[in-house]
């Protein structure tokens, strides 16, 4: 009686192991697919043929994001249009947006509120009734390739160091 017990609960992992693995085989995945040149209507009719489905046509390239059913994905793979196809993965920002809403109505842009830029006063007027222009353009000194002080002088504005 226990071995038929153990041989149950074997039979039963086994099968929701196999429904799983056919669950996922048949879920749509996201792939960026490349068509060979000039074969773009060709490569978008043959994704369609296999129960893909077109999410991103980006214009002037022989080039598209698909949804398509995991079964079908080696079919889509050996189409004689198609030149290359990998995973298109969800990307998801480290940081979260943020939807506060400053003075006019605007929404406050991305970052704000993780430098504290929003709470700066100047001359004991608060940040938010000024306006300033900030440009990063990612310029470090003390580059390597910066070095006997080259690039040193104002800015186009002209203010700072050399102004």
């Amino acid at each position: 009686m226990h071995d038929l017990k153990s041989a149950h609960s074997i039979v039963a992992s086994c099968a929701v192991i196999l429904l799983t693995a056919t669950f996922a085989a048949a879920q749509d995945g996201r792939y960026i697919i490349k068509f060979k040149g000039g074969h773009k209507k060709d490569g978008k009719d043959a994704v369609a043929a296999n129960g893909g489905r077109v999410v991103l046509d980006i214009d002037g390239d022989d080039v598209v994001a698909a949804r398509v059913p995991g079964q079908k994905l080696r079919d889509i793979k050996r189409n004689p249009h198609v030149e290359s196809v990998e995973d298109d993965p969800i990307r998801e920002p480290f940081a979260t947006w943020s939807n506060v809403t400053g003075a006019g109505g605007e929404i406050t842009p991305y970052g704000i509120q993780m430098v504290q830029a929003d709470k700066i006063v100047l001359n004991g007027t608060p940040a938010g009734t000024k306006k300033v222009c900030i440009i990063d353009s990612g310029y470090y000194e003390n580059h390597e390739d910066l070095k006997e002080g080259a690039g040193v002088g104002s800015t186009a504005t002209g203010s700072g160091p050399g102004a």
